[in-house]
């Protein structure tokens, strides 16, 4: 027999509890993708700034065989020119800096140095 005046004890959660344990992981849930997410996308951003400079690499080369020169440091003369990037000399991905290009030490024979986007 329990006794009027004392209370009852209960076992489980009420459904306002799970209520509020449910809200809190969704919120934590919706954080941690959006933190995978930003954090995922930076090595695809730099593979692929490294296609560009493979890409502006094989260019400068065709036109250093064309031209008999390395082009501009800035890559004006192969990124205005049609025959070369017919949509445009292409932009860093990762802060849309225009790519710069070093043609390094002339004893190199033609090797290509460096193509930066960014430091």
């Amino acid at each position: 027999m329990t006794h009027p005046l004392r209370p009852r004890s209960r076992f489980g959660i009420s459904s306002l509890e799970l209520l509020s344990i449910v809200t809190v992981l969704a919120v934590m849930t919706v954080m941690a993708i959006s933190f995978l997410q930003e954090f995922s996308s930076v090595p695809e951003a730099v593979d692929a700034c490294a296609v560009r400079q493979k890409q502006i690499e094989l260019q400068a080369h065709l036109y250093y065989h064309a031209q008999g020169q390395w082009p501009a440091n800035d890559l004006s003369d192969i990124g205005n020119d049609p025959n070369y990037f017919p949509r445009g000399l292409p932009r860093c991905p990762i802060d849309d800096r225009p790519y710069e290009f070093d043609p390094g030490d002339p004893s190199l024979q033609g090797t290509l140095a460096l193509i930066q986007c960014h430091s």
